[in-house]
């Protein structure tokens, strides 16, 4: 985990912050204040700053901190060890030594989590585990309780949550704030609002001097008091609250600090929402490498249930192996505390492996006979019945209709799909069924924030179970219409210049829009497939989600094709063909060519037929493309004038974008690098005119390619850099792992080959992920160009014959010719010459077949590498000052043909290379040196 230092120094320095309030008596922000003066700050801001998981920058800071915090806080030498090395401050033992040398032993740290040491009232139950994590809450919720204004505070979540120890934590950390003391009222087991009163003045030691008028004692009782009330477990006395309000009017030092399932609706009232523990999302485990997995055991989730399942079975290790399974457990649990230490319970008869799959299957093995767990608490199956259970029955018949929803929803979904309303909303948000977020906007994307609400996944099992079959059907439908609706509400926005917001919008709703597909295509609903379509290929194949992509439309595909056989009367052309197209379309950046141009091909003849002009621009460029991919020059170029006659006549700019891009790979293939300039800059224009970033990103890139091919190399960084940047705001993986390639390129030929290799090992494995095989191959081929220049033959060797495997299956003629000759290269270096002759005959006759100029060129080079290696210096050179005044060679190259023609004595004239046409040249080679 990239921040987990940031995160351990933020933590120890609130430790310290906490420790040295309590030591001086002062508030957090004095002492904030004060630690700032001393480091030289015009106040605290830094300190908070860096509370907040930003560790300082300068190592000065660093050191300056340390020594005010040894002064003031009396840490042990160990505690500032771990301090410091969480600063990654540099051979702390020095510092050390300043701090520590000739002192006495001094008291341990005393953080937020250990301060209910120094004062536990008599009334507290003793935990019987430690407390782990949740810093960031106990943080705020100990600034809260601070805060005097705040007199009612609620923290509100579901059963097992944790609500009850983060009251008591929070509250016994500062105890010094509550002169007459702290006290905990546990209301579980009040089984009626009239009993209320006598459990809170056996809570406080109050003895009613009789009968009469005992809610008058109890408010007199307190009056003038400093104290804090901690009520647990309120939601089923929700009648009582009143008694909340009137304790706090009555006794104006008094706090309350109230733990339910449901806010008090008191005026007044504060409410902390408590969510689950942290626990690394999935999104971060997804990129994760097998090394960085060692770190996922810091999250506070993971390390309760270690700490669970040792208790369980006392010899249980968390072994490497097992991390990404406690990890997947945390996540199905969301972290939520209870379901955690349940799950661990099961490590003495199963793997957690085999937990994470029972959770996945069925939640009711997060069950517990632990005797002392109040029986509620002993499943979650009781948790949620006890939480259903009081709610009113129209709620309870929303909720049920809530989950068809995926992983959240924004209100006018749910007025659309569950027939609800704010009110009612706001009711379940009060009572924990829901959990509300607010997605605040991001620059470019979104004007103002938006409001989301979730509904836990395990209580959206629970509910869900509750849903009637022909109701859900009926709620699944209007899902799927709803958010086909969004869909292309967002169609014309995501090729023009609200792409980034669009993109993002939709991206927020991902799993519904994926749910209302699924929906769709199972149900064959045809209107919902009509509408959904087109907003939903841009989304992907802008994302680069290829994988994905080609899959939901294969699907969508063999369902509508089964429909056509069945129920030939219900699947119109346009929709068979797009279906057909975007499958081909997502086949063809996955490198599966022939299975791309199998399905373009039929749905080619449906859209000329039906004069869908637009349509058959789409399929006549990315036929161009798979033509170009393909080494089929001539039919991709016709392929792309045809479409560009069409655009034009139409006025479609768009289309042409794509067609110009084509063209320019051409020329660039040819070596006519100022024809692909200014074929790239015009597509460029039109894509800037049209507010497509996606089209803009990939054409700079283009151009960038060209500027490094001529050498002109901050031009060239400058253009993939501003790709890179456009890439990353539309989270274009693909793009982003190309844009990557190129200034892997640029940092290579301008000498940073370490550089270059990390560029190319990052774009590599986002290729991997996201599959594109064609990504894959290229850069697996410039990683073994980079192993054999730094002298790793064998790595060398190893990168390219895998490159080559994959250009052969994908069929791209260049690559494969590119990678050959590169182990041609690495032949030669190792004096293995035979194999490397045969490597660049096979080469040059691809070079040759598909008229890649630039290619043919590289290739020779390297003939005249292997020429050199065996004492052939004349035909050597003759190949070599044939390549240098040749107009298609790109810097690149002739910057290797001038490094070996040094080894050449005599160099050939430079009218050689205008005298011999490319084919004559290579038919020469072939003929009399391979």
């Amino acid at each position: 985990m990239a921040n987990r230092p940031a995160q351990q120094f933020a933590r120890l320095l609130t430790e310290a912050v906490y420790r040295i309030r309590h030591l001086e008596s002062k508030s957090i922000q004095v002492v904030q204040d004060d630690l700032g003066y001393a480091l030289g700050k015009r106040g605290g801001s830094s300190i908070e700053y860096w509370r907040k998981g930003y560790a300082p920058a300068k190592t000065e800071d660093i050191e300056k901190l340390a020594v005010e915090i040894a002064r003031h806080g009396k840490f042990t030498r160990e505690w500032m060890l771990q301090f410091l090395l969480s600063a990654e401050y540099p051979e702390p033992g020095g510092l050390l030594d300043r701090l520590y040398e000739a002192s006495p032993p001094v008291e341990t740290a005393v953080s937020p989590h250990e301060a209910a040491e120094m004062a536990v009232p008599a009334n507290f139950p003793a935990p019987p585990t430690p407390f782990l994590g949740r810093v960031a809450e106990l943080t705020a919720i100990i600034e809260q309780l601070q805060d005097l204004n705040c007199r009612i505070l609620t923290l509100v979540g579901q059963g097992g949550i944790g609500k009850t120890r983060l009251a008591q934590q929070a509250a016994l950390a500062r105890p010094e704030l509550f002169p007459d003391g702290v006290y905990f009222i546990p209301l579980a087991t009040v089984s009626s609002p009239e009993f209320m009163l006598s459990t809170i003045a056996n809570a406080i030691n109050l003895s009613f001097a009789d009968s009469a008028l005992p809610r008058a004692q109890l408010l007199n009782y307190l009056q003038n008091k400093r104290l804090l009330l901690i009520m647990d477990n309120f939601e089923h006395l929700m009648t009582e609250a009143t008694l909340i309000a009137e304790i706090v009017a009555e006794a104006p030092q008094v706090q309350v600090l109230v733990t339910s399932r449901e806010r008090l609706r008191l005026h007044g009232e504060w409410v902390f929402q408590v969510r689950g523990m942290q626990v690394p999302s999935r999104k971060t485990t997804e990129l994760l490498s097998s090394e960085a997995w060692a770190d996922m055991a810091e999250y506070s989730a993971v390390q309760l249930f270690l700490q669970s399942a040792r208790r369980a079975s006392a010899d249980f290790d968390l072994t490497p192996a097992a991390i990404p399974h406690v990890v997947r457990i945390c996540q199905l649990v969301d972290g939520y505390p209870l379901a955690i230490e349940l799950a661990a319970t099961w490590v003495r008869l199963l793997t957690c492996a085999e937990i994470a799959a029972e959770i996945e299957r069925d939640y009711e093995i997060l069950s517990t006979n632990w005797r002392d767990m109040p029986a509620r608490h002993r499943s979650l199956q009781a948790v949620f019945d006890y939480s259903w259970q009081l709610l009113p029955e129209h709620e309870q018949q929303v909720l049920c209709r809530l989950t068809v929803f995926e992983r959240g929803f924004q209100r006018e979904a749910a007025v659309a799909v569950a027939q609800t309303s704010l009110p009612v909303l706001a009711s379940l948000v009060d009572k924990s069924f829901l959990q509300r977020s607010v997605v605040e906007p991001r620059e470019g994307r979104r004007e103002t924030a938006v409001i989301r609400f979730e509904l836990h996944e395990l209580l959206r099992l629970y509910v869900a179970g509750k849903l009637d079959e022909e109701v859900r059907t009926a709620v699944q439908d209007r899902h799927a219409a709803y958010y086909a609706g969004f869909l292309q509400k967002r169609r014309r926005l995501l090729q023009e210049r609200e792409q980034l917001a669009a993109l993002a919008e939709i991206g927020a709703e991902i799993d519904n829009v994926r749910a209302a597909w699924g929906w769709a295509v199972e149900r064959g609903d045809i209107e919902v497939i009509r509408s959904a379509i087109d907003p939903l290929f841009f989304f992907y194949d802008i994302r680069g989600w290829l994988q994905e992509g080609s899959e939901i439309f294969k699907t969508a595909a063999q369902r509508l094709r089964i429909m056509r056989q069945t129920k030939p009367d219900t699947i119109d052309d346009i929709i068979w063909g797009k279906v057909l197209a975007r499958e081909g379309q997502f086949a063809y950046r996955l490198g599966l060519y022939e299975r791309a141009r199998s399905l373009l091909l039929e749905s080619l003849p449906i859209f000329r037929k039906l004069d869908m002009q637009k349509e058959t621009v789409f399929l006549l460029n990315l036929l161009g493309k798979i033509a170009y991919r393909q080494g089929a020059y001539v039919e991709a170029q016709t392929h792309c004038q045809d479409s560009l006659a069409i655009c034009d006549r139409i006025q479609y700019e768009w289309g042409m974008v794509s067609a110009l891009a084509t063209l320019g790979h051409l020329a660039v293939d040819r070596g006519a690098y100022d024809e692909a300039k200014q074929l790239y800059g015009q597509g460029l224009r039109l894509g800037q005119q049209a507010g497509d970033q996606h089209s803009v990103a990939m054409l700079l890139n283009d151009l960038g390619n060209v500027s490094w091919r001529l050498g002109e190399y901050d031009s060239a960084r400058q253009l993939c850099t501003q790709s890179l940047t456009l890439f990353q705001e539309i989270d274009d993986r693909q793009g982003i792992a190309m844009a990557y390639k190129n200034l892997g390129n640029i940092a290579g030929d301008t000498g940073d080959v370490e550089q270059a290799r990390s560029l190319y090992r990052t774009a590599l494995a986002i290729c991997q992920e996201i599959g594109y095989r064609w990504g894959v191959a290229a850069l697996l081929n410039n990683l073994g160009n980079v192993a054999w220049e730094m002298g790793k033959y064998e790595d060398a060797r190893q990168y390219c014959a895998q490159s080559v495997a994959v250009w052969r299956e994908i069929g791209f003629l260049w690559g494969i010719a590119g990678s050959l000759e590169t182990l041609a290269n690495v032949d030669v270096a190792l004096g293995e010459t035979h194999h490397a002759r045969a490597y660049i005959r096979e080469a040059l006759e691809i070079g040759v077949a598909i008229n890649a100029v630039p290619l043919v060129l590289d290739v020779l080079i390297g003939l005249a590498r292997l020429l050199l290696a065996e004492g052939q210096q004349a035909a050597a050179g003759e190949i070599l000052a044939y390549v240098l005044h040749h107009p298609a060679m790109d810097q690149e190259g002739r910057t290797k043909a001038q490094s070996l023609m040094q080894d050449v004595p005599l160099v050939m004239p430079a009218a050689n290379g205008a005298q011999k046409g490319i084919d004559e040249v290579v038919t020469a080679v072939l003929r009399t040196i391979l």
